[in-house]
C-alpha cells in the first residue's frame, strides 16, 4: 500500500488546516493509501519534517507560502499533492486541483503527475512569481502588520493605499539570459503561471510546465502609467500595452542603485539585486486524471 505523509501548518486558512486534517487524511485512506499527518507548529519545525519524510508522496496543507516552503527540501522524487487551505491558493488553481482538500485528497485514487518548473532565487524556490515595485511593497507593508494566516484578500488593501500614497518609482536594470534590456523598467512581473493574485488570471499564456518564465516589466515611471499597467494586468492583456515589455526567459538579473522591495509567491523577500534561474521539470504534482 503506497504512503502518504500529510505535513501542513495548522493555522493555515484561520485554523482550518487542523479541523480539516483528520477528514482529509480520511479521504486518503479510502482511496488506498496508508497515512501519516504531521502539523507542526513552527515553519521550521514544518521544514525539518518535511526534509526527513519517507513516503510514496507528499500532501501539503496550507497555502502557497507553506508549500513553498515544502519545495525548498522535498527530494525532486518524491510527487507533491497540494491540500489547499490557503488564502489564494495559485498553485492548486494552476494543477486544475479543488479548493477543498479533501476532495483533492481524493484524487489519490486515480491521477496523474504533472512536472512542474521552479524557479530558484537565492537558493529559494519560487513556484510561480517574483516582482520588484509597488506590488512588493504592498507585500513589505502586509508583512510587517501580519499575524499568523491572511483572513481574506482584503487583508491587502490597507498596504495597498499605503504603498500607493507613498508611491516612488525606481529604476530597474534587467538581464534576461544575458541580454540587458534596452532601456530601465519601473515594475515587473516574472511569472512561471498564468495566475498571480488567487484566480486572477495575468498572464494566459504563461505555462508552469514549458521550462521558461513570463515577464512584464513596466517602463514608464509615470504613476498613470503604473495604473494601465495594474488594470492590464487585472484584465490579462499586458502584451497590449505600449509601455510594457513582454517576454520570456531562464534567467532573470535585476539591480537597482535604489531600495527595491521584492517579493516572491506573495512572500517579501528583501531587496534588488535578484538573480532568478528556472529549473525545468523540477517538481512533481499529482494532479486530477486527465479525460481521454
Amino acid at each position: 500500500m503506497p504512503v502518504l505523509h500529510i505535513v501542513g501548518n495548522p493555522f493555515a486558512g484561520s485554523g482550518r488546516a487542523m479541523r480539516v486534517a483528520p477528514k482529509v487524511a480520511a479521504a486518503a485512506r479510502e482511496a488506498g493509501w496508508e497515512v501519516e499527518v504531521d502539523l507542526p507548529d513552527s515553519l521550521e519545525a514544518l521544514v525539518e519534517t518535511a526534509a526527513s519524510v519517507r513516503a510514496d508522496a507528499v500532501g501539503v496543507l496550507g497555502g502557497d507560502g507553506t508549500v513553498n516552503a515544502v519545495c525548498s527540501v522535498l527530494p525532486r522524487d518524491v510527487p507533491l499533492l497540494v491540500l489547499p487551505v490557503g488564502t489564494a491558493n495559485v498553485v492548486a488553481l494552476e494543477l486544475g486541483l479543488p479548493l477543498d482538500p479533501v476532495e483533492a485528497a481524493r484524487l489519490l485514487a486515480d491521477h496523474d503527475v504533472r512536472r512542474w518548473d521552479v524557479g530558484f532565487a537565492s537558493d529559494r524556490p519560487v513556484l510561480f512569481s517574483l516582482s520588484a515595485g509597488i506590488d512588493a511593497e504592498v507585500v513589505r507593508l502586509l508583512a510587517l502588520r501580519r499575524k499568523g494566516s491572511l483572513r481574506s484578500k482584503l487583508s491587502y488593501l490597507s498596504p495597498a493605499l499605503r504603498a500607493a500614497s507613498g508611491f516612488r518609482p525606481r529604476p530597474i536594470e534587467l538581464v534576461l539570459d544575458g541580454e540587458p534590456l534596452p532601456r530601465p523598467c519601473y515594475q515587473f512581473l516574472a511569472l512561471n503561471t498564468s495566475r498571480y493574485a488567487g484566480d486572477i488570471v495575468v498572464m494566459p499564456q504563461a505555462d508552469p510546465s514549458d521550462g521558461v518564465f513570463d515577464l512584464a516589466a513596466l517602463t514608464s515611471p509615470s504613476l498613470g502609467d503604473h495604473l494601465r499597467f495594474a488594470l492590464a494586468a487585472l484584465t490579462g492583456k499586458l502584451d497590449r500595452l505600449d509601455c510594457a515589455v513582454v517576454a520570456r526567459f531562464r534567467k532573470l538579473e535585476a539591480a537597482s542603485a535604489h531600495l527595491v522591495p521584492v517579493q516572491a509567491d506573495g512572500e517579501c523577500r528583501g531587496t534588488l539585486p535578484v538573480v532568478l534561474e528556472v529549473k525545468a521539470a523540477w517538481r512533481s504534482c499529482i494532479v486530477p486524471k486527465r479525460k481521454e
